[in-house]
């Protein structure tokens, strides 16, 4: 398997490489297709950017009394481009509430998209978490039935909470 950071640098060696086997794979669509991508995700970031600095300026407004309405509306219609834009890649948007604000999440994420350590090929997330040990689980407690009731927490179950914090990397 090719790494696509590779494939995108030797584009013309891949493409030599696939006729000397007589391949007929589309490179030039799939191409393409990586160059939508890319767009795609930093158009997703930027949106997410301007939603989460909108979100902390609501917060100051409220405070200081001041309609947040009209922001607010817009930090709403930055979610459902993002949403759209999920749509169109086939993905699904899930949310995690604590965890992808953190200022040691969002310089991982700048060092990640700036090459700045490297290409990172995977990451590895293990989650500790004592929730699904006790039988009763989310479903007793409160602050976590959230997890077990697919009205709140959508299609992605619990998984789609801790596959999130990889995500936001």
């Amino acid at each position: 398997m090719l790494d696509m950071k590779w494939v995108r640098d030797h584009y013309d060696e891949v493409a030599e490489m696939l006729a000397s086997r007589n391949n007929a794979f589309p490179l030039d669509r799939y191409k393409e297709l990586d160059e939508e991508r890319r767009k795609t995700l930093l158009r997703v970031e930027s949106l997410k950017e301007k939603r989460n600095s909108g979100s902390k300026e609501v917060a100051v407004k409220k405070k200081g009394g001041e309609d947040t309405t009209a922001l607010q509306n817009e930090i709403r219609a930055l979610g459902e481009e993002i949403k759209a834009l999920a749509e169109k890649m086939g993905k699904i948007v899930c949310v995690t509430y604590g965890f992808s604000g953190f200022d040691l999440l969002s310089q991982m994420r700048s060092m990640i998209l700036n090459g700045d350590i490297g290409e990172v090929t995977m990451v590895d997330l293990r989650y500790a978490h004592g929730f699904a040990c006790d039988p009763t689980g989310d479903k007793q407690a409160e602050g976590q039935k959230w997890r077990v009731d697919p009205a709140k927490s959508g299609p992605s179950f619990v998984l789609g909470d801790l596959s999130t914090h990889t995500f936001y990397m």
